[in-house]
């Protein structure tokens, strides 16, 4: 039993950041006023706190804690730390300043410091999954933009899943070199694809 814990403890943590990766740039519900950036932000927080409750779960099992430091992890802590203390000390109403960008730097901080913690061995593999799966949503939102922009109608899918073009944009260009770059260097011909 506890070995099937464990077990399912780790495999939740290895699939978490690439199915956010998917997940996170096509989310939408149209059922909220803002159908694109609020329901996101609310998603990082859900999916944050559920692998906030399995890295807990997982330590009650393994009675030890583990915590892998690398190069990115101060400067995340030290970020989240300060919009935390920000919100804190600079703005007028605590509350309304946590509920906003604060929670999300504290969720995506947690996010990082629990999937670098549980997959230290597994961390290239889980950072290919994850340049996959965020290369497939760049896909799929460009591919749902240039029908929207070409007329053809999708049932239920609004014209830009991401929200707006300058969205598109700002996420699809960055990525661009970093694939053009793990395409030359790549060994495999499905990861050069």
């Amino acid at each position: 039993m506890k070995e099937k814990i464990e077990a399912t403890t780790t495999l939740i943590a290895q699939i978490t950041l690439p199915v956010l990766a998917f997940i996170v740039p096509i989310f939408f519900l149209p059922i909220t006023p803002d159908q694109f950036s609020y329901n996101k932000k609310y998603l990082l927080l859900i999916v944050a706190t559920i692998l906030l409750a399995n890295w807990i779960v997982g330590l009650l099992f393994k009675r030890r804690v583990t915590l892998t430091i690398g190069p990115a992890t101060f400067p995340i802590l030290l970020l989240s730390t300060t919009y935390v203390l920000s919100s804190f000390i600079q703005s007028p109403t605590p509350y309304l300043s946590i509920m906003g960008k604060t929670s999300l730097m504290v969720a995506l901080g947690l996010i990082f410091l629990i999937t670098t913690s549980v997959n230290e061995d597994n961390l290239p593999r889980i950072t290919s999954a994850t340049f996959l799966t965020l290369a497939l949503s760049s896909v799929f939102l460009s591919l749902t933009s240039l029908l929207s922009y070409l007329k053809v109608n999708i049932p239920f899918v609004p014209g830009n899943l991401i929200g707006d073009p300058v969205s598109l944009l700002a996420f699809s260009l960055p990525l661009l070199p970093v694939f053009f770059y793990l395409g030359l260097t790549s060994k495999s011909f499905i990861s050069k694809i």
